[in-house]
């Protein structure tokens, strides 16, 4: 397993305990927030002789006023969920702390030259 994949498993898995475990001395709530409706279309389309159903084809627009009324709403409601946790800070640096790690690509040849980039935990550009 490379150090990227362990570095982002743990992301999600940390992420994943931030949405599921309630808040320490959040108030109990006597109903927990909803998400906001997406609508489902009956939309279908056949490619290549396969039959694709696709009922959320409409949020694909990112520039339609509903997709952005509903991307909004999701917002607002993540905001919702997230942001009365006492802990989401402590969870945040960690996950930041866990994704800065020393980066290097594969070599990549140009003429008779072989070129890498490389990039410090500490910083935030690559360098070749």
């Amino acid at each position: 397993m490379t150090a990227v994949t362990k570095a982002m498993r743990v992301s999600v898995a940390l992420a994943a305990v931030l949405v599921a475990a309630p808040a320490a001395d959040a108030p109990a709530q006597t109903t927990p927030p909803t998400p906001p409706p997406a609508r489902r279309d009956d939309f279908r389309e056949v490619v290549h002789g396969v039959e694709i159903v696709d009922p959320y084809r409409w949020l694909e627009d990112g520039k339609s006023a509903e997709t952005r009324a509903w991307i909004d709403a999701q917002n607002r409601y993540t905001h919702e969920v997230l942001d009365a946790r006492a802990d989401r800070e402590a969870i945040r640096q960690r996950l930041t702390a866990l994704s800065r790690y020393d980066q290097q690509s594969a070599p990549e040849r140009r003429g008779d030259r072989y070129f890498v980039s490389k990039r410090r935990a500490r910083d935030d550009l690559s360098i070749l």
